[in-house]
């Protein structure tokens, strides 16, 4: 048994995460404790939350920082270079998104939302956008 410092209970040893720094290899708080700890954190601070979120996907999905995302969207004018729109690094949902071949992972530039998933619709084939600009253009629609 071990006593928790969070919710003043005594409760089972399994009841506690890992931490190797202590003496007995258990964290101070019980699982829930440390969850509602965390939960408490997150809210108090999204800002930080979601920074450290983008940071972490940034490295994990394309392998670069957000400071180089900030000098891609530079040597773009901060501009779509599909669309054109402007792009500006805000917040959830509304970040530039980072576009990548997804056969060799090299990234090809930052597209606003809708752009990117247009390509990705188009299953990033350069014959769908050909077909679907041909479709565009025809002036009259026979059916």
């Amino acid at each position: 048994m071990k006593h928790c410092s969070g919710c003043n209970k005594d409760k089972r040893r399994s009841a506690f995460g890992k931490n190797r720094s202590r003496s007995d290899g258990l964290n101070v708080y019980c699982k829930l404790c440390t969850n509602k700890k965390n939960k408490a954190w997150g809210e108090a601070h999204p800002e930080v939350l979601y920074k450290r979120s983008q940071r972490a996907n940034l490295k994990h999905s394309y392998g670069i920082s957000p400071e180089e995302l900030q000098t891609l969207l530079t040597k773009q004018n901060n501009k779509c270079l599909i669309c054109g729109r402007e792009l500006e690094l805000r917040g959830r949902g509304k970040s530039p998104t980072v576009d990548h071949d997804h056969k060799t992972g090299k990234i090809r530039g930052v597209l606003c939302w809708t752009c990117n998933v247009g390509l990705g619709n188009f299953k990033d084939s350069p014959q769908n956008v050909l077909s679907a600009f041909q479709y565009l253009t025809i002036s009259s629609f026979t059916a």
